[in-house]
C-alpha cells in the first residue's frame, strides 16, 4: 500500500468512522432555488467555547466550530454560505452557513468554519 492510500484510509477512518474516528453526520444543502442540492456526509466537528478578538488578539469566550470532511467521499466541494447541519461530540445541534473554506488537498481534506 502506497502512503497515499494508507492516507486515503487513515482519513476514512479518522473523518468518517463513527465508533473508532470522529465520525459526525453533517448535511449540506448549497442553497439552490427552488430545490436546493442536499449532500450528505460524515466528518469530524471541532466545537469550543473560546473566539479570538480581532482588535486585540485575546480569547475570548465565543462558540467556534469548524467541519473537517474527506474531499474523495463528498464528491462536490462546499461553497461559502451554504447551510450545514451537523451535531457535535454531546449531540447538541449544529446549524449554520459555511464560511473561509480551507482545502488542504496533500491530506486530501477540505475543513470549514460554520457560522450561525
Amino acid at each position: 500500500m502506497s502512503l497515499l492510500d494508507q492516507a486515503e484510509a487513515d482519513n476514512a477512518m479518522l473523518l468518517e468512522d463513527d465508533v473508532s474516528g470522529f465520525g459526525r453526520a453533517v448535511t449540506l444543502s448549497d442553497n439552490a432555488t427552488p430545490v436546493p442540492n442536499v449532500y450528505q456526509a460524515k466528518g469530524q466537528v471541532v466545537r469550543v467555547g473560546v473566539s479570538i478578538d480581532p482588535g486585540t488578539g485575546l480569547q475570548v469566550p465565543g462558540n467556534t466550530c469548524a467541519v473537517t470532511l474527506r474531499l474523495s467521499s463528498l464528491g462536490v466541494l462546499p461553497q461559502e454560505d451554504w447551510s450545514v447541519e451537523t451535531t457535535d461530540i454531546t449531540g447538541a445541534a449544529v446549524v449554520g452557513k459555511v464560511k473561509n473554506v480551507m482545502l488542504d488537498r496533500t491530506a486530501g481534506r477540505v475543513t470549514f468554519m460554520v457560522r450561525g
